[in-house]
């Protein structure tokens, strides 16, 4: 399950479109985003962009991490800015999710299976790595529990202050 709370409104309202019109993996979420509304989605999306990110805690290996951090910033920093913490309408953060939630996600990425087409560049990427390197890469983006930077609904990121 990730943690949605702070996702940026289009991602949110998009991925949540791509449910309901059985564009993503089969999973239960396409049966519940049917049951609402266009309308209904984008107030979700709104609620959930307006609250405080919260990463999962659990047990990570530090050494397992540092390896995922070294893999990271070879194939993902590109894309996935500021150690996983960056997100635009297009990419969601991964800084906090849990680990079980990013293994599957990966996986799913690196077969494309269960339909979740991916930018080519990230399959490119994904099929190059282990199972053991997704799990590094997975323990990582769960150690990094700093909140992802502020995004604005267009998608662009708040300067820091």
């Amino acid at each position: 399950m990730p943690s949605i709370a702070g996702l940026n409104f289009r991602y949110f309202y998009a991925t949540m479109q791509a449910f309901r019109k059985d564009l993503r993996g089969a999973t239960i979420m396409n049966r519940i985003a049917k049951g609402y509304k266009s309308g209904q989605l984008q107030r979700m999306a709104l609620y959930f962009g307006n609250q405080t990110w919260t990463g999962q805690q659990g047990d990570i290996d530090r050494a397992v991490a540092e390896r995922g951090r070294v893999l990271h910033e070879e194939y993902c920093e590109k894309c996935h800015k500021q150690a996983g913490r960056f997100q635009d309408k297009e990419t969601p953060p991964l800084a906090g999710q849990s680990i079980g939630y990013l293994l599957y996600q990966m996986t799913d990425y690196r077969t494309a299976s269960g339909g979740m087409r991916q930018p080519p560049l990230m399959q490119e990427r994904l099929e190059k790595l282990s199972d053991r390197d997704l799990h590094s890469l997975a323990s990582f983006y769960a150690s990094e529990l700093a909140a992802p930077p502020q995004t604005t609904e267009s998608g662009r990121t708040k300067p820091q202050q």
